[in-house]
Protein backbone atom coordinates (compact mmCIF):
# COMPACT_ATOMS: atom_id res chain seq x y z
CA UNK A 1 0.00 0.00 0.00
CA UNK A 2 1.03 3.47 -0.83
CA UNK A 3 1.87 6.21 1.88
CA UNK A 4 -0.96 8.09 -0.04
CA UNK A 5 -3.17 5.19 0.43
CA UNK A 6 -2.53 4.55 4.29
CA UNK A 7 -2.72 8.27 4.60
CA UNK A 8 -5.79 8.73 3.34
CA UNK A 9 -7.08 5.26 5.05
CA UNK A 10 -6.02 7.04 8.67
CA UNK A 11 -7.67 9.86 7.75
CA UNK A 12 -10.84 8.68 7.15
CA UNK A 13 -10.17 6.16 10.26
CA UNK A 14 -10.42 9.19 12.75
CA UNK A 15 -12.76 11.38 10.28
CA UNK A 16 -14.93 7.93 11.73
CA UNK A 17 -14.14 8.15 14.65
CA UNK A 18 -14.77 11.64 15.16
CA UNK A 19 -18.61 11.40 13.53
CA UNK A 20 -19.14 8.54 16.06
CA UNK A 21 -18.25 10.48 18.99
CA UNK A 22 -20.46 13.34 18.11
CA UNK A 23 -23.37 10.80 17.82
CA UNK A 24 -22.83 9.02 20.69
CA UNK A 25 -22.25 12.38 22.32
CA UNK A 26 -25.73 13.84 21.34
CA UNK A 27 -27.93 10.31 21.75
CA UNK A 28 -26.13 10.16 25.26
CA UNK A 29 -27.57 13.42 26.34
CA UNK A 30 -30.72 13.69 25.01
CA UNK A 31 -31.40 10.33 27.03
CA UNK A 32 -29.36 11.39 30.49
CA UNK A 33 -28.59 15.10 30.08
CA UNK A 34 -24.54 14.14 30.11
CA UNK A 35 -22.29 14.18 27.42
CA UNK A 36 -20.78 10.11 27.42
CA UNK A 37 -17.32 11.12 29.23
CA UNK A 38 -19.87 11.97 31.63
CA UNK A 39 -21.94 9.17 31.84
CA UNK A 40 -19.61 6.69 31.87
CA UNK A 41 -17.50 8.44 34.72
CA UNK A 42 -20.80 9.08 36.83
CA UNK A 43 -20.84 7.87 40.55
CA UNK A 44 -23.38 6.07 40.93
CA UNK A 45 -24.30 7.40 44.15
CA UNK A 46 -26.08 10.22 41.52
CA UNK A 47 -29.05 7.29 41.86
CA UNK A 48 -30.03 8.12 44.83
CA UNK A 49 -31.85 10.78 45.90
CA UNK A 50 -31.83 11.97 49.78
CA UNK A 51 -34.60 9.83 51.26
CA UNK A 52 -31.69 7.73 51.67
CA UNK A 53 -29.95 10.28 53.91
CA UNK A 54 -32.98 9.83 56.38
CA UNK A 55 -31.92 5.80 57.27
CA UNK A 56 -31.51 5.31 61.13
CA UNK A 57 -29.34 2.90 62.78
CA UNK A 58 -28.98 -0.60 62.21
CA UNK A 59 -28.68 -1.30 65.93
CA UNK A 60 -25.34 -3.27 65.28
CA UNK A 61 -26.46 -6.24 63.21
CA UNK A 62 -23.73 -7.44 61.72
CA UNK A 63 -22.59 -11.10 60.48
CA UNK A 64 -19.06 -12.46 58.78
CA UNK A 65 -19.18 -15.28 57.36
CA UNK A 66 -15.70 -16.22 55.24
CA UNK A 67 -13.92 -13.12 54.71
CA UNK A 68 -17.32 -11.60 54.22
CA UNK A 69 -18.64 -8.79 56.84
CA UNK A 70 -22.28 -8.15 55.57
CA UNK A 71 -23.86 -5.22 58.49
CA UNK A 72 -27.02 -3.02 58.27
CA UNK A 73 -26.00 0.47 58.58
CA UNK A 74 -29.60 2.21 58.66
CA UNK A 75 -33.09 1.87 57.42
CA UNK A 76 -36.33 3.63 57.16
CA UNK A 77 -39.58 0.91 57.73
CA UNK A 78 -43.01 1.64 58.07
CA UNK A 79 -45.09 -1.32 59.92
CA UNK A 80 -48.71 -0.08 58.57
CA UNK A 81 -47.51 -0.27 54.75
CA UNK A 82 -44.40 -3.01 55.84
CA UNK A 83 -42.51 -0.98 53.18
CA UNK A 84 -38.86 -0.03 53.49
CA UNK A 85 -35.77 1.49 52.81
CA UNK A 86 -32.61 -0.50 54.15
CA UNK A 87 -28.75 -0.01 53.33
CA UNK A 88 -26.08 -3.16 54.13
CA UNK A 89 -22.23 -2.66 54.09
CA UNK A 90 -20.24 -5.34 52.90
CA UNK A 91 -16.19 -5.91 53.54
CA UNK A 92 -14.16 -8.65 52.66
CA UNK A 93 -10.71 -8.47 54.26
CA UNK A 94 -7.76 -8.32 51.98
CA UNK A 95 -10.16 -7.47 48.49
CA UNK A 96 -10.46 -4.47 46.49
CA UNK A 97 -14.68 -4.55 46.64
CA UNK A 98 -14.19 -2.29 43.35
CA UNK A 99 -14.07 -5.85 41.25
CA UNK A 100 -17.08 -7.54 43.79
CA UNK A 101 -19.76 -9.64 41.73
CA UNK A 102 -22.55 -7.60 42.44
CA UNK A 103 -26.33 -7.02 40.55
CA UNK A 104 -24.99 -8.65 37.55
CA UNK A 105 -27.98 -11.32 37.57
CA UNK A 106 -31.36 -11.96 38.96
CA UNK A 107 -32.56 -14.46 41.25
CA UNK A 108 -36.11 -15.79 41.29
CA UNK A 109 -36.96 -12.34 40.34
CA UNK A 110 -34.92 -10.71 43.24
CA UNK A 111 -31.64 -8.78 42.26
CA UNK A 112 -30.28 -8.59 45.83
CA UNK A 113 -27.40 -11.12 44.69
CA UNK A 114 -23.72 -10.52 45.38
CA UNK A 115 -20.49 -11.90 46.33
CA UNK A 116 -18.23 -14.44 44.95
CA UNK A 117 -19.90 -17.12 42.28
CA UNK A 118 -23.33 -14.58 43.22
CA UNK A 119 -23.55 -16.79 46.66
CA UNK A 120 -25.45 -14.23 48.88
CA UNK A 121 -29.03 -13.00 48.07
CA UNK A 122 -31.05 -10.50 50.53
CA UNK A 123 -34.30 -11.48 50.48
CA UNK A 124 -37.57 -9.77 52.05
CA UNK A 125 -40.08 -12.42 52.09
CA UNK A 126 -43.65 -11.41 50.70
CA UNK A 127 -42.28 -8.81 48.73
CA UNK A 128 -43.57 -7.74 45.45
CA UNK A 129 -40.76 -5.88 44.16
CA UNK A 130 -37.60 -4.51 45.11
CA UNK A 131 -35.00 -1.98 43.74
CA UNK A 132 -31.32 -2.65 44.59
CA UNK A 133 -28.29 -0.24 43.96
CA UNK A 134 -24.82 -1.20 44.37
CA UNK A 135 -22.37 1.41 45.45
CA UNK A 136 -18.91 -0.03 45.21
CA UNK A 137 -15.36 1.66 46.45
CA UNK A 138 -11.84 0.07 47.28
CA UNK A 139 -12.34 -1.28 50.98
CA UNK A 140 -16.44 -1.40 51.31
CA UNK A 141 -19.12 -2.02 48.86
CA UNK A 142 -22.86 -0.15 50.39
CA UNK A 143 -26.29 -2.31 49.40
CA UNK A 144 -29.17 0.29 49.08
CA UNK A 145 -32.17 -2.00 48.93
CA UNK A 146 -35.55 -0.56 48.53
CA UNK A 147 -38.58 -2.85 48.99
CA UNK A 148 -42.26 -3.41 49.17
CA UNK A 149 -44.42 -5.99 50.81
CA UNK A 150 -46.80 -7.42 49.12
CA UNK A 151 -48.27 -10.63 50.73
CA UNK A 152 -48.31 -8.97 54.63
CA UNK A 153 -49.10 -12.67 55.74
CA UNK A 154 -45.50 -14.06 54.79
CA UNK A 155 -43.85 -11.11 56.13
CA UNK A 156 -42.19 -11.13 59.76
CA UNK A 157 -40.10 -7.56 59.27
CA UNK A 158 -37.09 -9.67 58.55
CA UNK A 159 -34.52 -9.39 55.94
CA UNK A 160 -32.89 -12.51 54.72
CA UNK A 161 -29.07 -12.93 54.46
CA UNK A 162 -29.28 -16.63 52.08
CA UNK A 163 -26.37 -17.85 51.00
CA UNK A 164 -25.92 -20.78 48.42
CA UNK A 165 -23.01 -21.94 49.28
CA UNK A 166 -23.67 -23.22 53.03
CA UNK A 167 -27.60 -23.46 52.83
CA UNK A 168 -28.06 -26.50 50.72
CA UNK A 169 -30.36 -27.13 47.90
CA UNK A 170 -33.12 -24.97 49.95
CA UNK A 171 -30.64 -22.20 50.91
CA UNK A 172 -33.22 -19.41 49.82
CA UNK A 173 -35.61 -20.58 52.21
CA UNK A 174 -36.32 -18.55 55.86
CA UNK A 175 -34.62 -21.63 58.09
CA UNK A 176 -31.56 -21.95 56.06
CA UNK A 177 -30.51 -18.13 55.59
CA UNK A 178 -27.56 -17.75 57.31
CA UNK A 179 -28.47 -14.24 59.15
CA UNK A 180 -31.74 -12.25 59.57
CA UNK A 181 -31.52 -8.90 60.18
CA UNK A 182 -34.49 -7.93 61.90
CA UNK A 183 -36.44 -4.44 61.31
CA UNK A 184 -38.64 -2.17 63.37
CA UNK A 185 -41.00 0.17 62.95
CA UNK A 186 -39.05 3.66 62.74
CA UNK A 187 -41.14 6.10 60.80
CA UNK A 188 -44.41 7.17 61.00
CA UNK A 189 -45.42 8.53 57.53
CA UNK A 190 -43.13 6.54 54.61
CA UNK A 191 -45.05 7.76 51.82
CA UNK A 192 -44.47 11.85 52.89
CA UNK A 193 -41.08 11.21 53.34
CA UNK A 194 -41.01 9.76 49.96
CA UNK A 195 -42.77 12.53 48.39
CA UNK A 196 -40.61 15.23 50.04
CA UNK A 197 -38.10 13.67 48.06
CA UNK A 198 -39.99 12.46 44.50
CA UNK A 199 -38.78 15.33 42.62
CA UNK A 200 -35.18 15.07 43.12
Amino acid sequence: MSKKKRTKNILLVIVVGVILFVVLNIGTYVISGKNVIEYFRADKKTELNGIWNELKGGRGQSVTIDNYTIALEGYLFEDKTNDGYVCFSVKRKGYDMRDETAGEIKIFGQDGIFGENNRFMIDVVGTRMSDTIFIKEKDIMYIYYKFDVDNYEEFSNEILLCDSKTGGKDWRYRDNAIYIYELEDNIDDLSELESKYAKE
